[in-house]
């Protein structure tokens, strides 16, 4: 119990446990808002940092315990370029409990993941670049992955990996680097899909450009290597001139495939496949899960929704132990001023 001078000077005593209540409430209540800041942002960006230049940059990226460094060189019109880029390390752990069942989730995740990439990707491209130009700048990375296999015929295994999984591991099978490459195309703001072969996998980028394209109602999906090197936009392989093909569309659903060559010099299309085939999305299930509905986004949102809740209640506490330390000190000087007063000489005449 300590003494401080109240109103009209009268010395009112103060009880130290209600001072403490005070600054641990405050301190709960900054805690957990600091903790919350993190929590939303681990939950999109994966990348630490990411630059793009223009030639070859001898730099190496920081490595240290919290982040892994990675390094790209690829060539595109004569011209090099290097990403260098951070990741969490801590945030790439997480990759590892998700499920891998739902195409459009992992390349949405992705999406969100490597946003800052993306970013760069936009800044780095010339404003001369049109739209063929933008995507086979972005095809030329992803076919220059130092891992990624050159064989156009390569199957894929039943493993897809996260965006971030296969620019950490270097490359990956069609269906991996596929996926990397819809996450950027989708993040640039390009409509994407997935083209079922057999045997493999590939992408579809909805526009107007000249090669290979897929009808879906009324949209043309232009065909997108992302295995090998020298693909285009547009560009089959002829290994697949004759095959059936089956069209997905990233955001999930029916597929209408009505796969079509258009000959550069402006011929009236030829239609070399016009079998209708309904396929679904993969439904594989293992470890790994970007999706929304994965558990681990229930996980998050669990834990974001407890420390909400703490938040609150240490809010309400220190409120309540604020008004609580108000009233006892109005009592204390109330009953210290009518002792004072009891004790005057002068009341008692």
């Amino acid at each position: 119990m300590t003494l401080r001078t109240g109103v009209m000077g009268y010395l009112v005593p103060v009880d130290n446990r209600i001072m403490n209540n005070h600054i641990s409430g405050l301190l709960i209540f900054i805690c957990l808002i600091i903790f919350l800041l993190p929590v939303e942002s681990f939950a999109k960006s994966a990348l630490e940092s990411v630059s793009i230049s223009e030639g070859i940059n001898q730099a190496r990226p920081q490595q240290t315990s919290n982040t892994l460094g990675r390094r790209y060189v690829w060539n595109f019109n004569n011209q090099n370029y290097t990403i260098l880029m951070s990741l969490n390390i801590e945030r790439y752990n997480t990759y590892t409990s998700r499920e891998r069942n739902d195409f459009s989730a992992m390349v949405n995740e992705g999406t969100d993941a490597l946003q800052d990439l993306i970013n760069e990707f936009r800044r780095v491209m010339p404003s001369s670049f049109g739209s063929t130009e933008k995507v086979n700048f972005v095809l030329a990375f992803v076919q220059s992955l130092p891992y990624t296999n050159d064989d156009v015929t390569t199957g894929y295994d039943e493993f897809p990996r996260y965006a971030v999984e296969t620019l950490v591991e270097g490359g990956g099978d069609c269906e991996d680097t596929t996926i990397l490459a819809a996450s950027i195309f989708n993040g640039l703001g390009f409509d994407v899909a997935l083209i079922r072969l057999p045997g493999h996998i590939a992408l579809g980028i909805k526009g107007s450009f000249s090669g290979t394209f897929y009808e879906y109602g009324a949209d043309c999906y232009y065909y997108c290597e992302t295995t090998g090197t020298g693909w285009q936009v547009g560009d089959l392989p002829p290994s697949y001139t004759s095959a059936k093909a089956a069209l997905t569309l990233i955001e999930g659903g029916e597929s209408n495939p009505q796969p079509t060559v258009v000959k550069p010099d402006g011929e009236k299309p030829k239609k070399i496949n016009s079998k209708t085939i309904k396929v679904k999305p993969h439904h594989i299930l293992v470890q790994n899960s970007g999706s929304q509905d994965g558990p681990s986004g229930v996980l998050i949102f669990i834990v974001i929704a407890f420390l909400v809740l703490m938040g609150v209640v240490a809010l309400y506490l220190f409120i309540r132990t604020l008004r609580g330390g108000h009233r006892t000190e109005t009592d204390v000087f109330k009953q210290s001023k009518r002792s004072s007063q009891s004790s005057d000489p002068l009341n008692k005449i």
